[in-house]
């Protein structure tokens, strides 16, 4: 059985073609990621930090220095940006926050919020959230719920180690 150019030419060129969006989706998630943690290293050498680890995630990005124990937060949404510094030598505990809507026999439970919330040592100081999902800007949920329990296991983590300390 022999092929002919022409037809190997079309097959290749069918194959370029049904595979081109997936390398330009990777492509631009990974300039999107880069962005991310450039501003987010930028934000932390601002206050004279330096991130030991971080995670990026579509619009935002959180990472940590663990030699000041501090937390850096970066995030990107309709044009609003949202910088966050946290130390946690000043913060009692973290835990995961998940609000969602109540449910209904039409579309079934709605999350509402996924983020982290943060309580001061001191108690005449307000919580402080980290969001990392809101419905009212994305109402599609990717990764935020999974970054949120990793990152609120490493807070978790490093609060434990700073009172045994």
């Amino acid at each position: 059985m022999e092929l002919d150019l022409g037809s190997v030419l079309i097959g290749v060129l069918v194959i370029a073609i049904a595979c081109l969006p997936f390398i330009l989706m990777h492509r631009n998630k990974v300039q999107i990621d880069k962005k991310l943690s450039n501003l987010l290293t930028t934000y932390a050498a601002e206050h004279s930090c330096q991130i030991d680890q971080y995670d990026t995630l579509h619009h935002f990005a959180i990472g940590i220095d663990q030699t000041k124990q501090k937390i850096f937060f970066y995030k990107e949404q309709n044009e609003n940006i949202v910088k966050q510094m946290i130390d946690l030598n000043e913060i009692k505990k973290a835990r995961l926050l998940k609000t969602t809507s109540k449910p209904n026999k039409k579309s079934g439970e709605r999350v509402e919020r996924i983020g982290l919330t943060f309580e001061a040592l001191q108690k005449n100081q307000n919580a402080i959230v980290l969001e990392f999902f809101n419905y009212d800007e994305s109402p599609q949920v990717y990764g935020e719920l999974q970054a949120a329990q990793k990152w609120s296991a490493e807070i978790q983590q490093n609060l434990a180690l700073k009172k045994s300390a």
